[in-house]
Order: C-alpha cells, then structure tokens, then sequence
C-alpha cells in the first residue's frame, strides 16, 4: 500500500509543527470571537477605556494571527512539496521493477498522468485538505469550549445540531468517490492523446494535415475541460449542501442565545460571541466533512498505484544494475560483423 499516513509519518517533526500551529492559529481565532462579549459590556457600563483596551488587544491577536498564518502556509507547502517528492519516488521505484510487458501495457502518457496530474491531485486534495482538516476540527473544539462555558443549553443545542452535519456528509461518500475515479481517468486519456497526436507530428507535416492535429487536440482539450467542470459541479454539490445546513445551524443558535439573554441567562455580551463561536462551530464542521469526504476520495488513485504494485516481481531479473548505479552488466550479447559474430 501507499498511504497518506506514510508520508505523515517519513516527515513526523515536520507535520507535528504544522499540527501545533495549527492549534495556536486556531485558538488565537476562538479567543478573537470571546473578545467581543468583553469589549462590549464594558461598553454597557460606560467604561469607554477599556474597551478600547479590549479591541487594541483584538487588532494585537489579529496581526499575530495573520503573521502566523503566513508562515504555517508556506511551511505547509514546503511539507507538501517533500511528501510529494517521495510519493512519486516510491512509484518510479514501482515502475522500475516491473517485467518489460507489463511496463508497456500503460503508455507513456499514462504514467506522465501518474507523476504529474495525480500528484497534484494527491497534494491539494490529499495533503493539503487533511491540514484543512485538522484546522476546522481544532477551531471546532476550541470554540465548543467556549460556548460550554458560557451556557449550557447553548452547548446542547450546538451539539445537536452537530449530529445532524456530520451525517449529511455520509450520503455522498460513493457519489465523490466515482467522481474522482472519474477525473484521474479522464486527465490520463488525455495525456494519453496527446501523447499519440504529437508523436504524428513529422507524418502530418510532410503530408501538409497539421490542421488535423489541431483538432485533434482541440477535440481533446475541450472534452478534458468537460470533465474537470463535471468533476467540479459534483464536489460544489456536496460542499453546498453541507454549507446550506451549516447556516441553517447557526441561525437556530443565534435566535436560542437571543431568547436566552431575553430571559435573563446570559449577558447581553455573549450574544456576539455565541453567533461568531456558532458559526466558526458549524463552518468549520462542515468543511470539516467536505475535507474528509475529499480525503477520501483520493484512495481511488493510491488503489491504483497498489493494483500496479502488484505486478511486480518477487524476485529481480538478474540482468539488471548491481552493486551501484554507475555499473551496467550486459548477458547473453552478441554481436556480427562481415558475417562473423
């Protein structure tokens, strides 16, 4: 197999650093949300100093914040780009092994698709929104801190609510999944094509046709963006849906935390900061899901690249590079010259 977990864990120090950003990025945003219900009941008692004090501190959080991200996101690229790297090492190293017959049963077109279009596939929907993930879990958790200490029926509301997002996303698990199948699919027919339309080149041009491999390719062109916005529709799909509950959410908690402070159980304050921790509760749960989701559906390329795995040999032919890769043993050749061998 070639999982994602085994890249996390080939560069274990790096990801670890990334997940503790992650957290203090995460928590500085929650603490940003409970800033608002302080500043403002300093507001109702006429205490005009701090809350200026209290939104100063606000704009401190946010420039550190921003600061941060910055950094956690070129770092996190730089991670990627490694991981990526390995990833495409281990299936050179795949292909390298396998006997002369099976190599040729793919073309060349194919594993350019192979190393080029599925690795981008596995670095923005595989690395990139597992990192997406950890985020929207952790500002998920720390916000659901918060709303607990505020108030009670708020929290088992949120939760409740919760149940109802995380099960929606499990009605498109499949219908993503052959999506991607798809996509991946179509992006090596397409290369694919390319490939066998260019390698006429010399043919078209002699025989004055090359009008014919500009077709040829705009025909192939034109059905690889077909696919890309089919592909594209289909997740948007799902990531709505999910959005759509999500709102919905944090509507049903807005109106119960305005009930709450008109009956005297909350401050008034708390009223800012319960819809911004709702919504970061419900936001982040649902791209949450879409992540996974997303995730998910990066498995039908690595199934692919564990289909071909298995075409490799036990053993290595004995004609093949030994002790170091500047030596090269040639067996079994002969050679002629003026009917003499």
């Amino acid at each position: 197999m070639i999982p994602i977990r085994k890249y996390l864990l080939q560069y274990k120090k790096e990801n670890l650093l990334i997940i503790f950003l992650i957290l203090l990025t995460s928590s500085i945003l929650t603490y940003t949300s409970l800033i608002h219900m302080y500043a403002f009941n300093e507001l109702l008692t006429g205490n005009i100093t701090n809350f200026i004090y209290w939104y100063l501190g606000d704009a401190f959080l946010w420039i550190s914040y921003l600061l941060l991200s910055y950094y956690l996101t070129i770092f996190q690229e730089q991670v990627i780009q490694k991981m990526i790297v390995a990833t495409r090492a281990d299936i050179l190293s795949c292909i390298s092994e396998v006997e002369y017959e099976d190599y040729h049963k793919q073309t060349t077109g194919t594993y350019i698709s192979w190393l080029n279009n599925d690795m981008n596939t596995i670095a923005q929907s595989g690395f990139k929104n597992l990192y997406s993930l950890i985020s929207a879990i952790f500002l998920t958790i720390t916000s659901v801190i918060v709303l607990l200490s505020l108030n009670i029926w708020i929290m088992l509301g949120t939760l409740a609510l919760t149940f109802l997002i995380i099960y929606t996303p499990r009605l498109f698990n499949r219908y993503l999944k052959k999506a991607m199948e798809r996509f991946t699919e179509n992006n090596a027919i397409f290369v694919g094509r390319l490939e066998d339309t260019l390698k006429g080149y010399d043919t078209l041009f002699f025989s004055n046709h090359l009008n014919y491999l500009i077709s040829k390719i705009n025909q192939a062109s034109n059905e690889i963006a077909e696919s890309n916005v089919d592909y594209t529709r289909k997740s948007s799909v799902v990531s709505n849906s999910i959005a759509l509950i999500s709102i919905l959410a944090q509507i049903i908690i807005s109106f119960l935390t305005g009930i709450l402070a008109h009956l005297g159980q909350i401050i008034f304050g708390s009223v800012l900061t319960t819809g911004s921790l709702a919504g970061n509760v419900f936001s982040s749960l649902s791209q949450a899901l879409s992540y996974k989701v997303s995730i998910d559906s990066v498995e039908v390329v690595f199934e692919k690249y564990n289909q071909y795995r298995d075409l490799v040999p036990n053993k290595q032919m004995q004609t093949i590079i030994k002790n170091s890769d500047s030596e090269i043993c040639l067996k079994n050749i002969t050679y002629s010259y003026d009917d003499k061998k």
